[in-house]
């Protein structure tokens, strides 16, 4: 859909009954107090999603028309969603949200208004697409009609008239190939052979696929998992189908049923690598680690170049301290895939905890080229910078990691305590020390002793000693046995007026 479209050409009017009738995806609007609310779905009634704009005129006709219509249309059922696409895009004008609520205010709009989001349009765009994928462009307006069990059937290019929405009111009710015959572009008849119930068949299994996939994608889960049902009931030896599940119940912790899947999809394709190194990856979770181990080691024998699988094997080989072996298998998945973010990461990780911190920060590098949005790994990079005594670059990552991520309680921890201890006294600063452990502790609830022992030490920076005494007595009834000596040095500073300096006085 584009903004700037003033109206809707004749070519681009169309009214589209659907064969395959899909359930609205989860979405949310914005109503006009801006604040978010559900799609009001009702069981039993219908609801008209239209999508409209201020300086659309052919939108204010349509408004109009349902305004006039409003009492045939209440009593057949049918609600209306009008949602304005205004403030949606960077292009749009300064006001254009206000002009859309005055817009609606002035024609007395009885129905339901606010904003689209773009978590709404994307799966408005993807029903679309997934029904006529050689036209991807919606015009302004644009209407989408939920039936009474909420699926959509029916998709307006262009406005709609309220008779024809009274026509179309008991669509769904139709059976599926009175739906196909409807739907068809021109008239006739309907050839009766089995190619041709084959090929609606498959079509319908490949809609619901790739619908299932987008909401699987979109972080719907358990509507994608309603929808791979559906496409089991006629493909029920669907690898690809039984893979995407274990997925879905892996995320969802319904790992029996996980464990099911992924193997349902190897007995329906037995060399089908994704599946093994799957559940080989479940196998992980669950502290299986040997049977994970056979997974990955099949899926690699079937494809020696399988970088995933070799990552995989790595990380269930670092598991049982097979250290030697799982390096190899990260450098192998790195000499298939140099831009391998994981294999980066989880190698630098085991290079650290053998003390190798040049070669780790060099991989830690590789995985923030891969993706330069990743939080964890700035924080990686980071600790294994401070490590090595590189303080600077260290805080420069921990920032940026908040700036990702502001509630990240380990980079809000960290940065605290170079802020707060730090012998250079270029890199302290008190105040920003004591306002990023203070939300640390908070987000950690006070029961986190290391938090509260970088909060003792940012008081401690500002001159607060009574607060730093305080909070470090805290730390210490929280701290573990190991921890205690030091803290507890700490504490004897502070008492004293001193603060600490890491790297002294410990």
């Amino acid at each position: 859909m584009h903004t700037d479209q003033q109206n809707t050409p004749v070519s681009q009017k169309a009214r589209i009954p659907l064969v395959e009738l899909l359930a609205m995806p989860k979405s949310n609007y914005l109503g006009f107090d801006g604040q978010p609310h559900e799609l009001p779905i009702k069981p039993g009634r219908l609801l008209l999603i239209n999508l409209w704009a201020s300086w659309c005129p052919i939108c204010q006709e349509e408004m109009k028309e349902f305004t006039e219509g409003h009492e045939k249309l209440n009593a057949a059922g049918v609600d209306i969603l009008a949602l304005s696409i205004e403030g949606l895009s960077a292009s749009d004008p300064a006001g254009a949200r206000e002009n859309a609520i005055r817009a609606a205010s002035r024609g007395r709009f009885p129905y339901t208004t606010g904003f689209a989001t773009p978590r709404l349009l994307s799966a408005l765009r993807e029903l679309h697409k997934l029904h006529i994928p050689l036209d991807t462009q919606l015009p302004l307006p644009s209407s989408f009609l939920i039936d009474r069990q909420g699926r959509v059937s029916m998709i307006y290019k262009g406005s709609v008239t309220v008779d024809q929405l009274l026509k179309d009111a008991n669509y769904s009710d139709l059976s599926r190939l009175e739906r196909f015959k409807a739907a068809a572009p021109i008239a006739g008849r309907s050839l009766e052979h089995p190619q041709v119930t084959n090929t609606a068949a498959n079509t319908s299994e490949f809609i619901r696929f790739h619908y299932a996939l987008f909401l699987e994608q979109s972080g719907r889960a358990e509507q994608a998992i309603k929808e791979y049902a559906e496409v089991l009931k006629t493909k029920p030896d669907s690898h690809l189908v039984h893979n995407n599940l274990g997925k879905l119940m892996q995320q969802l912790r319904r790992y029996e049923e996980s464990r099911k899947h992924f193997k349902q999809a190897l007995l329906c394709k037995p060399d089908y690598t994704i599946a093994h190194n799957n559940l080989g990856i479940l196998l992980q979770k669950l502290g299986e680690y040997t049977e994970a181990i056979v997974c990955h080691r099949e899926a690699i024998r079937i494809d020696p170049n399988y970088a995933n699988a070799h990552n995989s094997l790595a990380n269930a080989l670092g598991k049982r301290r097979q250290t030697a072996e799982a390096i190899k298998h990260y450098r192998y998945a790195l000499r298939i895939r140099p831009d391998f973010a994981a294999a980066h990461t989880n190698l630098a990780n085991t290079l650290l905890r053998q003390g190798k911190r040049g070669e780790a920060i060099k991989h830690l590098r590789h995985a923030l080229r891969a993706n330069t949005n990743d939080s964890m790994a700035h924080v990686r990079l980071a600790v294994a910078l401070g490590i090595h005594g590189n303080a600077p670059e260290a805080v420069k990552h921990y920032d940026k990691a908040l700036e990702l991520n502001p509630n990240h309680q380990q980079a809000l921890n960290d940065l605290a305590r170079i802020r707060a201890t730090h012998p250079d006294e270029k890199l302290r600063d008190g105040k920003q020390a004591l306002a990023l452990a203070k939300k640390c502790c908070a987000l950690s609830q006070h029961r986190v002793s290391a938090a509260l022992d970088t909060l003792a030490a940012a008081f401690a920076e500002t001159g607060q000693f009574d607060d730093a005494v305080k909070w470090q007595n805290r730390a210490i009834e929280l701290a573990r046995r190991h921890e205690m000596a030091a803290q507890v040095a700490r504490l004897q500073l502070y008492k004293k007026g001193v603060p600490y300096r890491e790297g002294h006085s410990k």
